[in-house]
């Protein structure tokens, strides 16, 4: 069991580190625009979902492997001394698995709204806090923390149906082998009565039947805790997929002294300051991603020192590109608002 423990956490570990890396290397190879749209889900993939992978690989796993080692092997062994409690065992013991799949089918729908609900609550709290001075200053805080609030309300009122679930779920798990017990322990209590088994039969039967359903009742609960980690493992592989390659240019240049040759727009020379000005939505930031290569350009081609900027090795021409994020600041006293 320690090995067991020990084994299961190193292995939940890589896997987790590896998954958030490859989620982490696939979404910031977007451009810009796709980034902005798959930043949430990549955050909470990487912030919270795939913790819940731990359980998976700590909790299920190794019930699974239990279950199915030791079921059949306790069967095989009341078998062994008295087949009619084997049958009775494998009548019931059917039971399990059917209302395994049924419950864990409606828990999977719950972990897939509580992770959406966790992305909206989350997204919204980023949200808030990049525009908290633009609201400060038109005085809009208190309407952003409602709704918040409600968020985080909705966000509750989900992960207790799922909890919900979960209990029911285990109670009738419990039911299903209390009663395979039972049928077997009224049968050898009659046939004891009547003289139709020996006591060391009747004893094995009635010890060993219980083991045989404690697995699956322990995988049963052991799925509901590792539910949330497995939807959002499908939710990473599905982002993976859906996400286009990464440019693959392999070609350097020297920043220093290269000429930027943008075909619809002009050359921009070595050793001179060019600024670029247009109206909001021109096209502006646009073109400037479009020259580090994180998207198309508007239109015609750019090259750099007679390089297409698609055949360059874009780390190493990152490395050689300085660029300030522009953000709007408010300053206090300059926005007046009409009540």
């Amino acid at each position: 069991t320690w090995q067991q423990g020990r084994l299961a956490q190193r292995g939940a570990s890589a896997v987790i580190a590896d998954l958030s890396r490859s989620v982490l290397t696939a979404t910031t190879s977007l451009p810009p625009r796709q980034l902005a749209e798959r930043r949430d889900d990549a955050a909470i993939l990487v912030t919270r979902g795939l913790d819940g992978l731990r359980l998976y690989f700590t909790a299920y796993l190794p019930a699974l492997l239990a279950a199915v080692i030791l079921t059949p092997a306790t069967v095989i062994v009341i078998a062994w001394y008295d087949w009619r409690s084997a049958v009775i065992v494998s009548i019931a013991l059917p039971l399990i698995p059917i209302f395994m799949v049924l419950i864990g089918l409606t828990t999977s729908e719950r972990s897939a709204a509580a992770l959406r609900a966790m992305a909206t609550l989350q997204s919204r709290l980023l949200d808030l806090v990049a525009g908290l001075p633009t609201l400060r200053a038109l005085r809009r805080v208190g309407g952003s923390a409602t709704r918040i609030a409600e968020l985080g309300a909705a966000h509750r009122r989900s992960t207790m149906a799922t909890l919900r679930i979960a209990f029911l779920s285990s109670l009738v798990l419990e039911l299903l082998a209390t009663l395979g017990v039972a049928l077997v322990a009224v049968s050898v209590g009659l046939r004891l009565v009547y003289g139709d088994m020996t006591l060391t039969a009747g004893l094995t039967a009635l010890l060993l039947a219980p083991e045989v359903f404690w697995p699956l009742r322990r995988v049963g609960t052991a799925f509901h805790a590792a539910q949330d980690g497995k939807t959002a493992a499908d939710n990473a592989f599905r982002l993976i997929d859906t996400l286009p390659p990464p440019p693959g240019g392999t070609r350097t240049v020297t920043a220093a002294g290269a000429t930027i040759d943008m075909t619809a727009y002009g050359v921009v020379e070595p050793g001179r300051v060019t600024v670029i000005t247009g109206p909001n939505g021109a096209g502006k930031s646009t073109l400037l991603q479009a020259v580090l290569g994180l998207n198309e350009p508007p239109s015609g081609q750019i090259r750099v020192g007679g390089v297409h900027i698609t055949d360059l090795d874009l780390p190493a021409w990152w490395a050689q590109v300085a660029w300030l994020p522009h953000r709007p600041t408010i300053i206090p006293g300059t926005v007046r608002q009409n009540l």
